[in-house]
């Protein structure tokens, strides 16, 4: 193994979900004690909801992890297997900034006209990957690590901008 590159989610997304579950949870109990169960029910799908979503952003993952002669992405809970890349496999590679919202329309297993499919998370810079014509890109932290080791291994840079 040469290098892994590891990015999340920003977790402080899922700090303001916490007042709507505590107020939704105090409904669910004023409910129980009204017996009011069209109240129980919503509420409580409200909070599981919430819950799930704070689960995704604080738990998700990204992990590139390059070797020698293939590389490997992984990205928890939306990718359940690992996948590998063989870098005969790719035709070229681009770093470039982006704005995941303007650009992916957010963040997570995400599709763009412009950069294919994405596996994105709260960085700013993406590498892309034409891989046997398919678009792939994958946020990253380290770009100048990255763009050297690619560089390094002898694939086609497409003109980083």
């Amino acid at each position: 193994m040469i290098y892994i590159e590891r990015t999340n989610f920003n977790r402080f997304i899922a700090i303001p979900l916490i007042f709507p579950i505590i107020y939704c949870v105090a409904e669910v109990f004023s409910g129980i004690k009204n017996n009011d169960t069209p109240k129980i029910f919503i509420f409580s799908i409200i909070v599981m909801f919430s819950l799930m979503v704070i689960m995704v952003c604080v738990f998700s993952n990204l992990k590139l992890s390059f070797y020698n002669e293939y590389l490997t992405y992984d990205f928890k809970p939306f990718v359940i297997r690992t996948q590998k890349i063989k870098y005969n496999d790719i035709t070229f590679y681009e770093i470039k900034k982006i704005d995941a919202l303007s650009d992916f329309q957010g963040w997570g297993l995400r599709t763009s006209r412009i950069y294919g499919k994405g596996l994105i998370t709260d960085t700013e810079i993406i590498l892309i990957l034409n891989v046997n014509g398919t678009i792939k890109s994958f946020s990253i932290k380290n770009e100048d690590k990255i763009r050297n080791l690619l560089q390094n291994i002898g694939l086609t840079n497409n003109g980083d901008k």
